[in-house]
């Protein structure tokens, strides 16, 4: 999760040429959703690399409180 398309882009191409599946979201509450909606399906990521700071949105760190939470569902 990251809202620089740039930093998105190049870490989709670096993980995806090392054999994972990659789903990138540009704010954190979209992440969040992909996370559940993995869940959902009955996937696991098996890496979250999240963006500490968004201007005028959620960060890295609350998000990471939520989709702690969703684990623990």
């Amino acid at each position: 999760m990251d809202d620089e398309e740039p930093i998105r882009d190049l870490v989709t191409f670096t993980l995806d040429r090392l054999g994972y599946e990659v789903s990138a979201a540009e704010t954190a509450l979209r992440g969040i959703e992909l996370y559940r909606e993995a869940i959902g399906r009955g996937r696991r990521f098996d890496l979250v690399i999240l963006d500490l700071t968004l201007p005028g949105g959620m960060g890295g760190k609350e998000a990471l409180k939520r989709l702690s939470k969703s684990i623990l569902r």
